[in-house]
Order: C-alpha cells, then structure tokens, then sequence
C-alpha cells in the first residue's frame, strides 16, 4: 500500500480541493504520512478502486475504532494504556471511516459502492457491527447519501458559518 499512497495522496487533494477548510497536501506531509501512518494501517481495511489504466479513481481507509480504548487509558498510552488500544485493534465491533476520495470524473457512478464491496469481506471476517465517520458537513449531500441505505444516526454535524466585515 505504501507504493500506491502517493497516487492515494494526488487524488486526495485533487477531491477535496473545493472542501471548506482543505488544505493541500504536501510532499513532506505525504512522506511522514506515509511513514508513520500507512504501516500502522490494516490493507483489509483499504478499499482501493483502479479504472482500466490501473490509474486509482477510488479509495477509502477504515480503522478499527479507538475511541473506546483511549477513554479507558485517560488518553495515555504508558504505562499500561496501549494493551488497550492493542486489544482494540484486533478485538473491535465498531470501524472508524477515515477518508475516502473518488475522482470528479467517477463520482456518482458506483465507485463507492465498489469501495466497501473491497472493505466488506474484512468487516465480516471482525465481527464488525458498526461504522463511525468523521465530521461531515450537513450540507454535503453526497457523503450524506453514502448512508441512505443504511440504518444510521447522524450524531456528528459540521457547519461552516461566514459573516462579511
């Protein structure tokens, strides 16, 4: 997974580029990600789609939840707080949705779909009853419809508000 990030990367700032708030990543940002957080990720958590180029159009990375583990260490890690986050790893019902990214040219024609088609086979294999988002904006309606199908509660809201001066 670490050889295709960068691709990863390029789509992520090119879909998100019109996001309120987004900023650009950089290659340095690129590189430390790579280096401290793709090895740390679970490939079977990573839904990756290619067009027929092998060009990625397509991406989403999931992650067991730590939310609950880091409650139980007070946020600590050590001395005893990472046998928490450790068991939350590999013993978890609830996944955290990290990013997804589709390119504009393949938005609303399924690549999604095609995301948690390659995502779902690990979601049975770990028992996993539960997805937990990030913060979405209320007003984003395409990553409000990801859910449509779904049973779901929106208890995360995001808003961006502007005043003129």
């Amino acid at each position: 997974m670490v050889s295709c990030f960068d691709e990863m990367a390029d789509l992520l700032n090119r879909a998100y580029s019109r996001i309120h708030g987004f900023s650009e990543l950089t290659p340095g940002q690129i590189e430390d990600l790579k280096a401290q957080f793709v090895p740390n990720l679970n490939p079977e958590f990573v839904g990756i789609v290619r067009d027929e180029n092998e060009r990625i159009v397509g991406f989403g990375i999931c992650m067991p939840s730590l939310a609950k583990a880091m409650q139980k260490c007070g946020g600590k890690l050590f001395p005893f707080g990472f046998i928490h986050v450790l068991h939350a790893i590999n013993h978890n019902d609830t996944i955290d949705s990290l990013l997804i990214g589709i390119d504009d040219q393949y938005k609303r024609k399924g690549v999604n779909a095609l995301i948690f088609a390659a995502i779902s086979p690990a979601i049975r294999k770990y028992g996993i009853r539960f997805v937990e988002t990030t913060r979405e904006l209320e007003d984003n309606n395409s990553v409000q419809n990801l859910w449509k199908k779904f049973e779901y509660r929106n208890h995360k809201r995001a808003r961006c508000y502007a005043k003129a001066l």
